[in-house]
């Protein structure tokens, strides 16, 4: 019976890891027995030492861990989160994720940079698309994880941020044109609509003034202007 149910819990964890693209290794421990089952993306023998090496630093093996936390551990020279669990029935499950593949998920310019770093800022893995020149401004976002010790970095040179946005590029280009041509024409209206009538009607005053009552001020489309003129 113990190994009918062994055989169902990996064809389980087999099944669950092509589910979950993100997730590196399962891993199901059963303390009673001392029996690892694992499934992993990765090299089985090595992955199988890995967990091993994790449930003998545990100092005690399948104790319910705090929350949703993720604990970053290293492994064979690459970090990893580790997220383990226990039961009373005396068995341990757990997951491990490769920092590499959380990384994998931000997609960067050409020209940028992507960090995994501890809380403390200390580089766990990058990506740079090309080489960073620091002295170029750039634009630095943080994001650190509430569910574990790590935070993520992302660089990009500030003078490649518009260059991936056509729509605004052009939106700048064309919105001081726009005014430009506005104003032009707000101008020409105003001087059309107001200042023109107002000096016809000043020279037609003066002209009364001198004695001409036969003059006449031209008609005028604008009714207020139309009035005064009368």
């Amino acid at each position: 019976e113990y190994e009918s149910n062994k055989q169902r819990i990996i064809h389980k964890i087999n099944s669950d890891l092509s589910f979950y693209s993100i997730i590196d290794t399962f891993f199901v421990y059963s303390i009673p027995n001392d029996d690892l089952m694992i499934a992993t993306k990765g090299i089985y023998q090595e992955r199988y030492e890995h967990v091993q090496e994790i449930i003998k630093s545990q100092k005690r093996v399948g104790e319910v861990s705090d929350g949703y936390y993720w604990e970053l551990i290293k492994l064979g020279g690459t970090y990893h989160l580790l997220k383990s669990i226990g039961s009373d029935s005396g068995v341990s499950m757990g997951a491990l994720i490769r920092a590499e593949t959380m990384l994998a998920l931000i997609d960067v310019t050409d020209k940028g940079e992507a960090l995994l770093t501890t809380a403390d800022g200390r580089s766990l893995v990058a990506q740079v698309q090309a080489a960073m020149v620091y002295k170029e401004a750039y634009l630095e976002l943080r994001e650190a994880s509430k569910w574990s010790e790590i935070q993520f970095v992302l660089r990009i040179p500030e003078k490649d941020i518009l260059k991936s946005l056509p729509f605004f590029r052009l939106i700048i280009t064309i919105v001081p044109i726009l005014v430009l041509l506005l104003l032009i024409v707000g101008f020409y209206a105003l001087q059309n609509m107001v200042y023109k009538p107002l000096m016809e009607l000043t020279r037609g005053m003066r002209r009364l003034a001198n004695g001409e009552f036969t003059y006449r001020l031209p008609e005028h489309p604008v009714n207020e202007v139309r009035f005064l003129h009368q």
